[in-house]
């Protein structure tokens, strides 16, 4: 029995370092969450999820052989993980009780995690169209990382539309022939039903639960991550996903002044609503997004971007049998609650206590198929 012991006390402390060390970033689908082992005490929960995409994952098992629908697990750290839901940033409780098998995200070690309430929804390159059929081409890539491509190289895949079948060049309404464009980045949305997402202020981020930067060390963000709206972006290799050099402008707000920053990222990601793309296809002026900084960097090492989607973004002012008063930036706006609406308060399934006065809310009108343009 004591040799047994020692065995197993070897691997739990094997098994801890590969979680500390190496790289391990992915886009993926949850499928397990748990409490972590007691003697991880620096942690809250760990989740397993099935691997979608590879940007680039180089501990335990996972080398040039590995493949997508491969299981790999991460944890929530109480202090050094920067945890968002939709792209917003949360503090690491809230992430803890809403993440859910089912859904996914974009998950960087136990660094930023980025999780998603929304259906998921295939992304790639218009590589064909044929209008006459409504029949498209789509190249969908599931990593750009060299070390993963020849084992998991970017699949065509036809794709159909039909008369309903709506199309948006991002916010706008567009065109089949417009949005199908050969090299168009494009979004393939399902259909979905009315989504709220209401936020307390007990969900707000907390910077503390962040190292200093002076402090940082590898697998732990910093508090320099905070959001920033986009401006543009400059780099001498715009159609890059991976790893990238450029100059990014943003605006922040420091002390409730909007202050402009140029920012010189050395090596670089952009992560658009949950998915890799190229610098040329992530920026737009007005976008918003959350500067991932870590380890001791003063400049962002993945940068997550939110698209102007077709969502509703206010606090609301009131409930009653009409729907909700949302207060817009200054304009009143009543939404109608659908019957079958999925309703979250800070992430978590929570009709009956999600829709108080004050709370912040997200609104996702309920639509059919949607084929989203990014141009290229």
């Amino acid at each position: 029995m004591r040799i047994t012991f020692i065995v197993v006390a070897a691997f739990a402390s094997l098994v801890a370092t590969q979680l500390h060390a190496s790289t391990a970033a992915f886009q993926g689908t949850v499928t397990l969450v748990k409490r972590v082992p007691p003697n991880q005490k620096d942690a809250i929960i760990q989740f397993t999820c099935s691997i979608d995409y590879f940007d680039y994952i180089s501990w335990g098992k996972f080398n040039s052989e590995s493949k997508t629908g491969e299981l790999i697990t991460r944890r929530t750290k109480k202090i050094g993980t920067a945890a968002m839901i939709d792209g917003r940033l949360v503090n690491v409780s809230t992430f803890s009780k809403a993440i859910k098998p089912g859904q996914w995200g974009y998950f960087y070690e136990d660094t930023w995690l980025d999780l998603r309430t929304t259906p998921n929804f295939e992304w790639g390159e218009v590589v064909a169209h044929d209008p006459r059929k409504k029949i498209f081409t789509l190249k969908v890539h599931r990593t750009h990382k060299q070390i993963h491509l020849a084992t998991n190289p970017p699949q065509n895949v036809d794709l159909s539309y039909d008369a309903h079948t709506r199309f948006c060049d991002e916010n706008r309404t567009s065109t089949a022939d417009r949005a199908l464009a050969s090299g168009n980045w494009v979004q393939i949305h399902p259909a979905r039903k009315q989504i709220i997402n209401a936020w307390s202020p007990s969900s707000a981020f907390d910077p503390n639960e962040l190292l200093p930067a002076d402090q940082g060390k590898r697998g732990y963000a910093n508090d320099l991550t905070a959001p920033a709206v986009l401006l543009a972006v400059e780099t001498k290799t715009p159609r890059a996903v991976i790893d990238l050099s450029c100059n990014v402008r943003v605006t922040q707000n420091e002390n409730d002044k909007s202050i402009k920053r140029d920012i010189n990222c050395r090596k670089t990601s952009f992560i658009l609503d949950g998915k890799l793309c190229p610098a040329a296809v992530a920026v737009r002026e007005g976008r918003h997004a959350v500067l991932g900084h870590y380890r001791s960097e003063t400049s962002p090492h993945k940068i997550f971007v939110r698209s102007h989607d077709n969502s509703f973004r206010g606090v609301i002012k009131s409930v009653d049998e009409r729907g909700i008063l949302i207060d817009l930036d200054g304009e009143d706006l009543m939404v109608e609650i659908a019957a079958d609406a999925v309703i979250r308060l800070d992430g978590a399934l929570s009709p009956a206590t999600a829709l108080q006065n004050g709370n912040e809310i997200t609104v996702f009108p309920r639509r059919g198929k949607t084929i989203v343009n990014f141009g290229q």
